[in-house]
């Protein structure tokens, strides 16, 4: 997904939905490429996130901690896929 569309909750709504199907279709021993491209910000000390095309630069709003990146990347990896580039 690119520019516009491109939003927090479309970028977690498309891991949500990858996640139901690789549940679905027993995609274990596979591999899965997530790819990102774009800006990313330091919150403060002990928070980076992701900035998708409908983050706030003032208030910050509408980011993707990198906590949150790695807890859909976990759920994948969870589920028995071999290989997650």
């Amino acid at each position: 997904m690119t520019e516009k569309k491109a939003t927090r909750t479309n970028i977690l709504d498309t891991f949500a939905k990858l996640i139901e199907q690789l549940e679905e279709d027993a995609y274990a021993n596979k591999t899965v490429i997530v790819y990102y491209s774009g800006h990313g910000k330091i919150i403060n000390e002990d928070t980076y996130c992701l900035c998708p095309n409908d983050f706030d630069w003032d208030t910050k709003a509408n980011g993707i901690s990198a906590t949150e990146f790695v807890e859909q990347i976990d759920e994948i990896a969870a589920l028995g896929v071999e290989r997650i580039l």
